[in-house]
């Protein structure tokens, strides 16, 4: 067994022959391949694989050099044969010319980038009876880097086309060709930016080649990779592996990268222990069972690490840290030692494919040093600092079979173990003088490590004094400090377009006129569908592209609730940050001990008995040049309004109303931190003028995973984006909704509330019951189900043709099936079942549905959060009517219009009362009997029915909707609505139509 440096040397061919592997399926990657998949005449011929001219070239000169009487068949046929390609004649050459040299076993002949792209289908290394297989044949001494091609590409696809798997396929014969989720989504196809992409991924890769050729410094290299990688990963996903439905669900990223990410650990595996011994190499897919890849996890417990923060700086920081720590893994299998690539990353960890050799960790790199350690140290750089020591863990052999990550990330660790000699280390030297804990980590002293350098890579600004004052260690000081920088300087995440200066890292700006914020928490449950059972459900084969899919999909998703329903939900209610400009700017930026301004540290002015956060924002070399101001960081409007400015909610005329206010400010105020009170410095901020007036939108993206996400929004705005994101989750996902549980919630609270107990809050709603239930099923005509059980029921609207176009005339018959037989449950003969019952009008029956719920709390005390527990029936305690279903926010939203037609003295007193009458008849109600009790549904009618209605007098309504009201009433879901509405959110105007402000 070789070292890893053997990999280190060959790293520049190894990464061109990653490169051939996501190239391999370019040809799909053309309009000529979709008409071809439609059948259209004119590209019967066309061959998406033959697009270099490679075998057309190879089989020609191979015909010279025989007679026809011993030159086999296939030659023959490709001899001379113009083939279509969508290539241009210099791609087509740069393709063909590009060589890659492997080391042994791939010495057996000189490769090109066209090699990978022409010889990876099956049939060249199938044997033939009487003859030998085609690739000896054109290859006497055989194409192993080729051949290991085609075995990743049949694990990557997963026989797609294989009839015996998926359920009934059909072509797509309309012009238009429709990528899909594997939820059963469609859209159309871009194809003029297909197409384009397609001359800009060969320009791109063709740039990263010439890089490998001619290496520059491994840092910019290893950049210089990710970005291109980022770039195929845009492109590709406009392509698709396959047209015909329901497989047009997999792109080409998907299934190349899944490819590539194989095929590299193949590669690996080679050089470092050498071919595979084949015993007969004739025998049919002989080598399919030799090569097999194994999966490493590397694992810790992110949600509890980064919900252990004061603020959301400290959130975001902890988890830059833990993304910076697995990015460091990331290169070092992918780049330093390029073993294989990262092929899933959650809040839990990455899991990497690598090599199959059973003791991978413990092979030696540099220095002698051991993979396993090596991984750590790379982990530790990142900025974790012992915090975490990560759990290694390289799975059993996984051959073509399947390589099953839903195991590992099922059963893979979930801990938050600190590094203890890391941790014991800063008890030590070092330590200040009677120091606390860090109340942010919780592991380091306050103030650690003593003294004023620099040392550890710590910034000059990173001061132990300053970190005494805020009660923190150094490190989690300077994380705060980088993302105020980050915010400052509005430096982007790559995939979200808003940037933090666009939207804030504040909590104070991101509260309402009322001084609460809401925290958004989403969860997807996606165990059945990356284990394969949901998938095969639905009729198709359970590939390892198409799991992949699965977590793609919904993290997309989350990205599009950052950059899409989040800001167009805000756009009406943006707001003004102003940048304020100091005479004494020399005094401010001074560097004399004791003396000036942190850096892009946060402040507080006191005007008028009323905090104002502002954040100094110096001038830096290379940075803007009309900086030198204090940026306000808290909701202006809340502010006015609490000076008692009549225009607090008028942005236009907001500045020039806080003019004379902003001109008293002298004296600033550094935040006390942990249990202290704020402290005055030394710097007097003199003479303030309004230079800057920038817009921002009010949210703060916290969590985008595949499964989890968490948002800071406005209070009086969570409940309408919450609807939003319901709403796409109904057209994207509506097709499985009943197996597809998503779970949101909303955590409101005052604008101080300390960080980890909301967090916490959030963290405890997505516990909500995600198991199998049987409810009862009725499906009306144009698939209109009601689902039934017990006092809860919901209805939903399958969609019926497969893009939800008029004209279309293919039925979706795979997605909209139902679970008759419980999911997890295998059958009395072990087998598990394969297909849901098909929906049809008039199914009357059980099914298995796992539906998606709502739940929401108000933190008026940190303490409250110890109330959100659920029970075995899946309901709170204290709270009986929540969570909600999902469906029910819809349902909910009308009800409460409806009760806008009261004035809101009416909807007081009629909740009042009847939650009043509740307890005096039932007292706590432990076991619902007021539910039940038709005395008490007829006192609630009867209640509402006495109410002064305006626009819609109580007879006037309909029957459903009286019965849907008083419904409400009798479980007290008005109540809640009340809580929401009246007392969160505070939302007390009148309708429209005469009111008065005495009304209220």
């Amino acid at each position: 067994m070789k070292s890893l440096e053997a990999l280190a040397e060959a790293r520049s061919e190894i990464l061109k022959t990653e490169v051939a592997a996501l190239l391999h399926n370019l040809g799909k990657l053309s309009r000529e391949f979709l008409a071809n998949q439609r059948d259209e005449k004119q590209y019967k011929s066309y061959e998406y694989r033959a697009i270099t001219g490679l075998i057309t070239n190879l089989c020609t000169e191979r015909h010279k050099q025989v007679s026809d009487k011993k030159c086999p068949d296939f030659i023959k046929a490709l001899a001379d044969k113009q083939l279509d390609s969508p290539l241009k004649q210099a791609e087509k050459d740069w393709l063909r010319d590009t060589m890659i040299r492997l080391p042994h076993p791939f010495d057996d002949r000189n490769y090109s980038l066209a090699d990978f792209i022409e010889l990876q289908q099956h049939k060249w290394y199938e044997p033939r009876k009487q003859s030998a297989r085609q690739i000896d044949i054109l290859f006497p001494n055989g194409s192993k880097a080729t051949e290991l091609l085609e075995v990743a590409h049949h694990q990557g696809s997963g026989s797609e086309k294989d009839r015996a798997r998926v359920h009934e396929l059909k072509k797509q014969t309309r012009d238009i060709t429709f990528l899909a989720t594997v939820f059963g989504y469609e859209t159309p196809m871009d194809i003029i930016g297909m197409e384009e992409g397609r001359s800009a991924l060969l320009s791109k890769m063709k740039e990263i080649v010439g890089m490998y050729a001619h290496p520059p410094a491994d840092t910019i290299l290893s950049a210089a990779r990710t970005d291109a990688l980022a770039s195929a990963r845009e492109i590709l996903t406009r392509g698709l592996g396959d047209t015909q439905r329901p497989i047009n669900d997999v792109t080409l990223w998907d299934l190349s990268y899944s490819v590539a990410s194989l095929h590299k650990a193949s590669i690996a595996q080679c050089i470092l222990s050498g071919w595979p011994a084949v015993e007969d190499p004739e025998a049919n897919r002989a080598l399919h069972d030799k090569v097999k890849w194994r999966l490493l996890s590397v694992s810790f417990d992110g949600p509890r690490f980064w919900g252990r923060s004061q603020h959301a700086t400290d959130l975001l920081g902890r988890r830059r840290v833990l993304g910076e720590g697995l990015d460091a893994v990331r290169n070092l299998l992918e780049f330093d030692y390029p073993l294989g690539n990262e092929i899933y990353r959650d809040e839990y960890g990455s899991v990497f494919a690598v090599p199959d050799i059973e003791m991978l960790l413990s092979l030696k790199g540099k220095n002698d040093r051991e993979l396993q350690a090596l991984l750590r140290e790379n982990f530790e750089r990142g900025g974790v600092r012992g915090e975490i020591e990560t759990e290694l863990r390289l799975w059993e052999p996984m051959n073509s079979a399947r390589v099953d990550l839903a195991r590992v990330l099922t059963e893979r660790s979930r801990s938050l173990r600190p590094n203890a000699s890391v941790v014991s280390a800063s008890w030590g030297q070092g330590r200040p003088v009677n120091s606390e804990v860090c109340t942010v980590c919780g592991l380091r002293p306050v103030g650690y490590p003593d003294g004023e350098t620099e040392g550890e890579e710590l910034r000059r600004w990173a001061k132990s004094s300053k970190a005494i004052d805020r009660n923190v260690c150094r490190f989690c000081l300077e994380r705060r400090g980088r993302r105020a920088y980050d915010w400052a300087r509005n430096n982007k995440d790559a995939e979200i377009r808003c940037g933090p200066f666009e939207s804030t890292i504040w909590t104070e700006e991101v509260a309402d006129g009322n001084g609460r914020a809401a925290l958004v928490v989403g969860r997807f449950i996606l165990d059945d569908w990356i284990n394969g059972k949901l998938v095969s459900i639905i009729g198709k084969p359970a590939s390892y592209a198409r799991i992949r899919r699965c977590w793609e999909t919904t993290r997309r998703f989350w990205l599009d609730v950052v950059n899409e329903i989040i800001p167009k939900g805000l756009e009406g209610t943006k707001r003004l940050r102003l940048g304020l400009k100091p005479q004494n700017v020399q005094e401010i930026n001074s560097d004399r001990k004791d003396a000036g301004l942190g850096r892009w540290h946060t402040y507080e002015a006191d005007i008028g008995g009323v905090r104002l956060g502002l954040c100094w924002d110096p001038v830096e070399k290379d940075g803007p040049t009309d900086r030198n101001v204090f940026w306000t960081i808290a909701n202006l409007n809340y502010f006015a309004k609490r000076l008692g400015i009549s225009e607090w909610k008028n942005n236009e005329n907001l500045p020039e109303a806080l003019k004379r206010h902003l001109e008293t400010i002298r004296v600033l105020y550094e935040p006390g931190g942990y249990q202290k009170e704020p402290r005055e410095v030394g710097v007097k901020a003199g003479s303030l003028e309004i230079v800057h007036r920038r817009f921002f939108l009010p949210f703060v993206p916290l969590v985008v995973e595949p499964s989890i996400f968490l948002a800071l929004v406005p209070a009086d705005k969570a409940m309408e984006l919450t609807t939003a994101i319901k709403n796409k989750f109904d057209v994207e996902m509506g097709q499985v909704c009943d197996r597809l549980p998503l779970h949101l919630g909303l955590v409101f609270f005052p604008r101080r509330t300390p960080l980890p107990a909301v967090i916490e809050t959030g963290r405890r709603m997505l516990g909500m019951n995600s198991e199998w239930e049987e409810w009862q099923v009725v499906v009306a005509p144009r698939r209109k189900a009601t689902f039934t059980r017990g006092d809860s029921n919901f209805e939903h609207e399958y969609y019926e043709k497969v893009n939800r176009d008029p004209a279309e005339e293919t039925v979706d018959i795979w997605h909209p099936r139902l679970n008759s037989e419980h999911p997890s449950v295998k059958r009395q003969d072990g087998s598990e079942q394969e297909l849901g019952s098909q929906l049809v009008d008039g199914m009357n029956g059980p099914v298995f549905v796992s539906p998606g719920r709502f739940d929401f709390e108000f933190l008026d005390t940190a303490a409250r959060r110890f109330e959100i527990t659920y029970g075995e029936n899946g309901r709170r305690r204290k709270r009986r009517t929540r969570p909600f279903l999902l469906d029910d926010l819809t349902r909910l939203d009308e009800i409460w219009k409806q009760m806008c037609d009261l004035k809101v003295s009416q909807r007081h007193q009629i909740i009042q009362t009847i939650e009043a009458t509740r307890e005096a008849w039932f007292g706590a109600d432990s076991g619902d009997e007021s539910w039940s009790d038709p005395v008490f549904k007829q006192f609630v009618q009867d209640t509402l029915a006495c109410a002064a209605w305006r626009a819609h007098p109580w007879k006037g309504l309909g029957t459903g909707e009286r019965e849907r009201l008083a419904r409400a009433g009798v479980t007290g879901e008005l109540a809640d609505l009340a809580e929401i509405y009246m007392e969160i959110v505070k939302e007390d105007a009148e309708p429209q139509e005469g009111t008065k402000d005495g009304d209220i």
